[in-house]
């Protein structure tokens, strides 16, 4: 299986979940045309009608049900492994950068991102400052100073 029939057969169970071209292209974030010729590609790739469309909706053929009963615990199961690769659901974590310029460093937005990791605490931070300073053969070179959130000012 490559990747486009991965991306087709989500956008097939998506498609007959929501019952319409129009709103299966907008939870997905495509058009209804793509996801029109996604679907007419993985019709034509298994050589079987999986939906059956009417000028106001779809719905699945026979053989298009008894892939989505098979395709449903499948991506079922991606979520659930994602999931606890992240170790919980919901849990809020990573790496967040912050480039500014040094005059704009003491603005709210910086003193905000300690609260921020107070209430997360698996969020890592940095704020990077730079100020355009002078010339060096021609070209700018910029001063650059970096912080963790700790050395960050508070309001």
């Amino acid at each position: 299986m490559d990747r486009v029939d991965l991306i087709d057969l989500m956008a097939f169970s998506v498609l007959a979940e929501e019952g319409s071209f129009r709103r299966a292209a907008t939870k997905l974030g495509v058009s209804p045309s793509a996801l029109s010729h996604s679907m007419s590609r993985l019709e034509a790739k298994y050589g079987t009608a999986l939906l059956l469309r009417t000028t106001r909706s779809i719905a699945p053929t026979d053989p298009g049900l008894e892939r989505l009963q098979r395709l449903k615990p499948a991506f079922d199961e991606i979520d659930r492994g994602f999931l606890q690769l992240a170790g919980r659901s919901g849990r809020v974590a990573g790496h967040v950068r912050i480039n500014v310029h040094r005059d704009a460093a003491g603005l709210p937005i910086l003193p905000k991102f300690r609260d921020l990791q107070r209430d997360y605490p698996e969020i890592r931070g940095r704020a990077v400052a730079r100020r355009w300073h002078r010339r060096h053969r021609g070209r700018r070179v910029r001063r650059q100073a970096s912080a963790t959130a700790k050395d960050w000012p508070r309001t």
